[in-house]
């Protein structure tokens, strides 16, 4: 019995399908580096949910993760970029980042999101908050933390990917909670027809995501070419310590070296 309860445990672990880390990957040293010293920034991101001709489109402020093992991240960073950082979950969790919800189109869940969303959205607040009760407010949150299994992803990196499977992301998120200083929610026709987004992730600049540095899991770079440059990046981060820096270089990880191994 023993025996077969340990080759059992085994086995699980061999098939794990999750990370023990949440990664944020993104398209330049630069922004890494921006990322360590002053923690993530909130932008308005689009969710778009269509069904026929009902089509649901608005910009929200979230900070965004995949629960993908180091080993099968490649497609991810094909789409968003060679650097990162893997979090651990247990930050996740006291952060109180969540798992995003994937909704099929033809599913009696999504007739159910359509019906909140015209009730809370469309009709009653139009997009005003102030007018929304607490209660109402727990109810558009769960719709923010809400995503199309497959729909068409566009990336400047990739172009159009048509059926697109976000579920394979497996996303975590944080939305920015309710304030008077910025919008919990943005008529995405209206955005997109003014181009405002830019304006807009102005009024977020203050909103930071932080973390510490032994929440680092992995830091992400392209090329080994880079590591003495990130390196030399990282020692100038002033708010961390000599003993926090050398931590934080010992968490480097080349992305040629993860794809080599894939």
């Amino acid at each position: 019995m023993c025996g077969t309860l340990g080759a059992t445990k085994k086995k699980h672990k061999n098939m794990q399908i999750s990370s023990d880390s949440i990664f944020h990957l993104t398209k330049s040293k630069e922004i890494l580096i921006n990322i360590l010293t002053e923690g993530f920034k909130f932008s308005y991101c689009r969710d778009i949910f269509k069904n026929g001709n009902s089509i649901i489109n608005f910009y929200t402020p979230i900070v965004s993760f995949c629960d993908i093992p180091l080993s099968q991240i490649e497609d991810h960073v094909s789409k968003y970029g060679k650097y990162g950082i893997g979090l651990s979950k247990k930050w996740a969790q006291r952060m109180r980042l969540n798992p995003v919800l994937y909704m099929d189109k033809e599913s009696f869940l999504f007739e159910s999101y359509l019906t909140v969303y015209k009730e809370y959205i469309t009709k009653k607040a139009g997009f005003n908050w102030k007018e929304l009760s607490e209660p109402e407010k727990g109810i558009i949150e769960i719709l923010r933390y809400t995503k199309m299994v497959q729909d068409d992803l566009y990336r400047e990196s990739t172009g159009m990917i048509y059926d697109y499977k976000f579920s394979d992301e497996k996303e975590w998120r944080i939305a920015a909670g309710f304030s008077e200083e910025y919008s919990m929610l943005l008529d995405g026709f209206i955005v997109d027809a003014g181009e405002r987004k830019h304006e807009m992730n102005q009024h977020l600049e203050n909103l930071r995501l932080e973390f510490e540095d032994d929440d680092i899991k992995y830091l992400i770079f392209e090329n080994e070419e880079e590591r003495v440059e990130i390196i030399k990046d990282i020692r100038l981060i002033k708010k961390f310590n000599n003993e926090q820096q050398d931590l934080m270089i010992s968490k480097l990880i080349c992305y040629e070296d993860i794809s080599r191994d894939i």
